[in-house]
């Protein structure tokens, strides 16, 4: 199993049992750990390629899998992740990447899937709040992320009505969202999807340091069919529904990151 670099923070000792680790390698390494580890983890994960990433379940008796995760010809990842939710696309260097693991036995543990998050997208939350940024926990019903775009289109993924799913189109309870008004104006902010076993949850949380959906749209093709009309739809809901820090706070990308990470160890830690 790859530990990574140990994080450098002065304030990232552990405090309340909580450990914290940098681990420098790409997506598809990381998704073959073994977590959650039975203990209270943080993780955080930074990549030097490209990388597509498929919830669990997207794949559950496709008969093409192994075209499906076959690496795409300009270089790009393709990793499915053990934990469930939509697709993710991840730019080096564009977004935030930070995993949480704690064990069954946690006070923070809860059987109810629905509200096990929470405590989660709170720790976050405050982590806006630090940076001016007005944030609040989606606590709704789940809503699926699939863009109207796909309407008159045909998935290549196993889904329950052949739809392809993206994460940040989606919304589950515990995930960030912007706190706007009217609220129909709010964006998702972090996404996060868990894998659950007898030893603990392993909850991975992502953010958008830089959003530009004008990149991701290309990826979309291999996993569903589009006509030019329903791309530009969908490339206009991942405009609106998604938010990234640069659109919504200043400073250069490496300062907000690392004002991000610091922040959140400093928060968790007092859990």
């Amino acid at each position: 199993m790859s530990q990574g670099n140990s994080f450098s923070y002065k304030d990232s000792k552990s405090k309340n049992g909580w450990s914290f680790n940098e681990l420098a390698q790409e997506a598809v390494e990381h998704h073959r750990q073994p977590y959650p580890t039975g203990r209270r983890e943080v993780f955080v994960v930074s990549t030097t390629r490209p990388a597509i990433v498929l919830g669990s379940s997207q794949l559950k008796g496709l008969p093409t899998k192994d075209l499906i995760t076959q690496d795409l010809p300009d270089g790009t990842d393709v990793v499915v992740r053990k934990s469930g939710g939509g697709l993710v696309y991840l730019h080096p260097n564009h977004f935030v990447w930070i995993d949480v693991c704690i064990p069954a036995d946690d006070p923070l543990f809860l059987e109810d899937i629905s509200k096990s998050a929470r405590w989660l997208g709170d720790v976050w939350c405050e982590v806006f709040s630090s940076l001016g940024i007005l944030a609040e926990v989606y606590n709704g019903t789940y809503i699926r992320g699939v863009s109207s775009g796909f309407k008159n289109s045909k998935s290549k993924l196993a889904n329950p009505k052949n739809e392809l799913e993206i994460c940040f189109l989606s919304r589950a309870s515990g995930e960030v969202i912007t706190k706007n008004q009217p609220a129909s104006l709010d964006k998702k902010l972090v996404g996060i999807s868990q894998r659950r076993t007898k030893r603990g949850v392993w909850f991975q949380t992502f953010l958008h340091l830089e959003w530009r959906p004008e990149l991701f749209l290309p990826y979309l093709t291999p996993y569903i069919y589009m006509s030019k009309e329903d791309q530009e739809k969908c490339l206009e809901e991942l405009r609106f529904q998604v938010a990234s820090i640069s659109n919504i706070h200043n400073g250069d990308f490496n300062s907000n990151r690392e004002k991000i990470i610091q922040t959140f160890f400093s928060k968790i830690s007092q859990i």
